[in-house]
């Protein structure tokens, strides 16, 4: 896999595209990167599926290479279509962002276990990090909700929740 993002401007015809990459903002000075945790059930590689996977993948390559500390936490454990979690964890290593796989507890007490589990994971996962923003996508919003809570009373040390619309539209 190769991150299309990456490339240089493309011509097509008589207009040139430019990279992603060249949209990036000069770093100003005294503004210190930022420590961001991508928390998803969905991302490039691990899991075959399209949208919410394909943005954050994208966008953690673009913080890191705009000189943020990425960090995806991924809340499938070690659940993968393809290769070994160990595999993933190299790939995004190399790619300048830390893949975390955050296993879900299989001892939550609940009829609805498979929802419940990656919240309780975040949940957990979050209160021993410090982050500095906690991106999310409003497809698991509800993986936030003990985070959140747990921030507004003064429990947790991360600064601010970001939700990302996948379909702003409908």
């Amino acid at each position: 896999m190769e991150c299309g993002l990456a490339r240089a401007a493309k011509k097509i015809g008589d207009i040139t595209f430019p990279g992603i990459f060249s949209l990036l903002p000069i770093p100003q000075r005294g503004v210190r990167p930022l420590n961001v945790c991508i928390a998803t059930e969905d991302i490039v590689g691990p899991v075959r599926n399209g949208g919410i996977g394909t943005t954050y993948t994208h966008l953690s390559f673009l913080l890191a290479k705009a000189g943020h500390q990425v960090t995806i936490a991924y809340l499938r454990g070690s659940e993968c279509a393809d290769h070994s979690i160990e595999y993933w964890i190299d790939w995004y290593r190399e790619r300048g962002v830390k893949f975390v796989p955050v296993e879900p507890p299989q001892d939550v007490a609940s009829p609805a276990n498979r929802w419940l589990a990656p919240m309780v994971a975040l949940y957990e996962y979050l209160k021993g990090e410090n982050f500095d923003l906690v991106h999310v996508s409003e497809w698991r919003l509800r993986l936030l909700q003990p985070s959140c809570q747990a921030t507004g009373v003064g429990l947790s040390g991360h600064r601010v929740f970001c939700v990302k619309s996948s379909s702003p539209y409908l």
